[in-house]
């Protein structure tokens, strides 16, 4: 076992492998690691926490969506495989979803899942089975949550809870978001060594929980007249069955509020929860001897580090917007920008240029906006379908937004077809106008830094971001072109090729194609 390397474990070798396990191996106890997308992140940490685990050093890792953690658990099958093939036993593997994923008889309203289990007195609450669960998934691995949660429910236990206890005693957890964020969910699952958090850029602008003014002054008012009389589940199923529904949802509402971490601020009509992510970090590494941030799009990292903390060690994978053998980024300088706030002949321009593209590369295309409303008028001028949700896609060419769903899945298909092309149609920057106004004022007094400064920074990480999640859509199995439309490219120091000419831009991308 000694002589098995972290290396020997990837079920591929990537060209960031290398860096991104040097980085693992360091001391630092808070770790920044921005590699590119196709530099193998993922996969790279999994064979790491498997190294780890048959060392005996427990971990877990969050994942930002389901999708994301459903990849985790196929790579986690592939890498657990692999250690059997060396004669080894590979440490034991759990994934745990939210419990409206993995509930047998969810609500249909999802704010009622926390005291679920006792209003409608479930049978299954206390049925754990965890020695018949493990001969299940020792017999068929699952390959995703659903078959997991399959697996618990055929073994006449509750999914969630029996999970749950199934990762106290697991090696490697695999969890989403919300179990590294929140207190409770975070002690269920059991002492871990090393955490690592994929995704962070998500972290930069967080909100942990948000209610209405007006139900929080309700219920906060509430909550002071009965917090001594009994626990918030007997109240719950008190009223619940005095027939007060809708009473019940808002009291779980509020108490799911109280409960997230952050700084309690009145934004407009709502009542909201900003955590500056130095917060989570400071309370989890009293409880585990290392933490690990990594994404593709940690810009600026300077920002993330002092976001994460004084002691964030930064390793940086280099190609943060980078051309390669499977991928050619592209920027169009020729006056047409989305900055300004009447686009209305802007738009127009765009369309044009964009129809130009899609008829001169006719390949399955996404083409990315920074806004619905942009994207709605996109929609309309090229008579191409606004896709807002992951799911099945019957077009080859389609509409979408940066920062949706779409633009950060896993894998997405058109009409079955893996996207070939990516159109940015403007730089996604951020609507300083909500939520990330309010954001950027509790930071800038938690971290002592001027406002203006840090909205600056934010809202350059924020675009930075979005326009790298979307062009991780193309390049991922077959080669892919992505072209960013919008003069500020010009400014960003990025290193790619900017044309002043959509044809010279085509020829281009002819002679990329052309390539065998």
């Amino acid at each position: 076992m000694s002589q098995i390397s972290i290396n020997d474990l990837l079920p591929v070798e990537t060209r960031g492998s290398k860096e991104i396990i040097k980085a693992l191996q360091s001391n630092d106890r808070v770790v920044l690691i921005r590699a590119p997308p196709g530099t193998g992140k993922t996969m790279t940490v999994l064979a790491y926490l498997f190294w780890l685990g048959l060392k005996g050093i427990s971990s877990a890792m969050f994942f930002r969506t389901r999708a994301e953690l459903d990849n985790g658990i196929r790579i986690a099958n592939k890498i657990a495989k692999k250690i059997r093939e060396y004669g080894l036993t590979p440490p034991d593997f759990i994934p745990i979803g939210g419990k409206d994923e993995l509930c047998r008889f969810p609500p249909g309203r999802k704010e009622l899942i926390r005291w679920w289990c006792s209003i409608i007195n479930c049978d299954y609450f206390r049925r754990r089975s965890t020695n018949r669960i493990r001969e299940s998934l020792r017999r068929e691995p699952p390959q995703n949550l659903r078959e997991f949660f399959v697996a618990a429910r055929d073994a006449g236990a509750c999914p969630y809870f029996a999970y749950q206890q199934l990762c106290e005693q697991a090696r490697i957890v695999l969890a989403t978001h919300p179990y590294f964020i929140q207190d409770e969910l975070f002690n269920r699952l059991g002492f871990r060594d090393v955490l690592v958090i994929d995704e962070a850029h998500s972290f930069l602008s967080l909100i942990t929980s948000r209610i209405p003014l007006s139900d929080y002054k309700l219920f906060q008012e509430y909550w002071r007249e009965v917090e001594e009389v009994g626990s918030p589940v007997r109240i719950a199923v008190r009223e619940w069955r005095r027939g007060a529904k809708d009473f019940v949802a808002g009291l779980s509402r509020y108490y799911s509020f109280m409960e997230a971490p952050g700084i309690t601020i009145v934004h407009r009509n709502d009542v909201i929860k900003v955590c500056p992510p130095e917060l989570l970090v400071e309370k989890r590494l009293g409880l585990v001897n290392r933490i690990i941030f990594m994404s593709s799009t940690l810009y600026p990292i300077s920002l993330f580090k002092k976001l994460f903390g004084a002691e964030t060690s930064t390793y940086i994978v280099p190609g943060l917007l980078k051309s390669t053998d499977k991928r050619l980024l592209l920027g169009l300088s020729i006056g047409l920008t989305t900055k300004y706030v009447d686009r209305s002949y802007l738009l127009q321009e765009y369309a044009k240029v964009i129809d130009f593209l899609l008829a001169s590369i006719d390949r399955p295309t996404i083409i990315f906006t920074p806004s619905y409303e942009i994207a709605e008028e996109l929609s309309r001028a090229l008579s191409l379908p606004l896709v807002r949700e992951e799911g099945s896609i019957d077009a080859e060419k389609i509409i979408s937004v940066a920062r949706g769903r779409l633009a950060e899945g896993i894998d997405v298909k058109l009409a079955g077809k893996d996207p070939e092309l990516v159109i940015i149609a403007g730089l996604p920057f951020p609507d300083i106008s909500k939520d990330f106004s309010a954001v950027v004022k509790v930071y800038s007094k938690y971290y002592k830094v001027s406002e203006a400064e840090l909205l600056k920074a934010m809202s350059l990480g924020e675009m930075m971001s979005a326009l790298v999640q979307a062009l991780g859509r193309i390049g991922r199995r077959k080669r892919g072109i992505g072209i960013i439309i919008d003069d500020r490219i010009e400014k960003l120091g990025v290193k790619i090729l900017i044309f002043k000419s959509v044809r010279s831009l085509i020829n281009k991308v002819k002679k990329f194609l052309e390539k065998k």
